[in-house]
């Protein structure tokens, strides 16, 4: 490659990246992006299982952390990282579970708004290869996942227990605000009655 073309190259990383930061801005500003702008508090929310079902952990507060320290080389490096937060949240959660769905949805938001990079920039992928990148996860890995989290997803089919409205009291008491907005969302679609009095509870998830 000659000096040329080398200096178009890293010209062309530069303004992808620079496109991949205001889509990660982006992303940090949706309200329903709230769970996935820092690390997943597994300690705090009593996941002491999942370390070992998600080796890699990776969020939106660290990708732009990342990228304000000139971590990435070129914008596929960035959207491995942005994919690995999805992939992260459909292997620890149960598919059809709210967290999943969320990071689902998300996770196609983003590969409609980087296949445009891809088109503009030669981020050196397969672009038809990554639309899929975020959708596949290994079938050991979901099997795994899904017998980690029949707890974490289960519905009580009788009412709560003392034990149980004391651990869940606890746990939305740790909720942000934005936290919190997005649980009310969630309860307003799935189980509006329950904002109207006590009703079925599910334990939580992680995104």
């Amino acid at each position: 490659m000659s000096s040329s073309s080398k200096q178009q190259k890293k010209q062309g990383d530069k303004e992808a990246l620079q496109k991949m930061r205001k889509i990660t801005t982006s992303l940090l500003s949706r309200t329903d992006a709230a769970p996935f702008r820092e690390p997943v508090d597994w300690r705090g929310l009593g996941l002491s299982d999942y370390p070992q079902i998600i080796t890699k952990m990776m969020d939106l507060g660290t990708v732009k952390r990342k990228m304000d320290r000139g971590q990435y080389d070129n914008a596929a490096q960035c959207a491995a990282d942005i994919r690995l937060i999805w992939d992260n949240c459909k292997t620890y959660n149960m598919e059809g579970s709210d967290f999943y769905i969320l990071a689902d949805g998300l996770s196609r938001r983003f590969e409609e708004r980087y296949k445009k990079i891809c088109d503009q920039h030669d981020v050196g992928e397969d672009t038809s290869a990554a639309s899929g990148a975020s959708s596949t996860t290994p079938k050991s890995a979901k099997s795994s996942s899904r017998a980690a989290t029949n707890q974490v997803n289960s519905v009580p089919t009788g009412p709560l227990s003392l034990d149980a409205k004391i651990g869940l009291a606890t746990k939305i008491f740790r909720l942000s605000g934005q936290e919190l907005g997005h649980a009310i969302n969630i309860l307003e679609l799935r189980c509006p009655q329950a904002l109207e009095k006590c009703g079925t509870d599910s334990r939580p998830g992680a995104p």
